[in-house]
């Protein structure tokens, strides 16, 4: 787990989140606050500014991204992400 380019090693006593399962690639979005809420980590978007994107990058693994970038530059960079993304063989 990274929180703004920060590894946080204790993972202890975060929640288990059941998550859809999209196509590959495909990018889902929603206000970050009902995921920080869970992992008991609302503390990191106290203005709730943030947005979070998901995204199923293998059929085992998953990338879940929150930023509080601004719109349209957040839309560019997710596309840009993505893009990204669909050229790295994950499996």
């Amino acid at each position: 787990l990274f929180i703004y380019s920060h590894h946080i090693n204790e993972l202890q006593g975060l929640k288990s989140l059941i998550l859809p399962k999209p196509e590959l690639f495909n990018v889902l979005s929603t206000n970050a606050q009902a995921f920080l809420n869970n992992l008991s980590l609302s503390h990191f978007d106290t203005e709730k500014k943030m947005s979070a994107f998901y995204i199923r990058i293998s059929e085992s693994q998953a990338i879940l991204m929150m930023s509080s970038l601004a719109e349209p530059w957040l839309q560019l960079r997710i596309e840009a992400l993505q893009k990204t993304l669909m050229k790295i063989p994950f499996e």
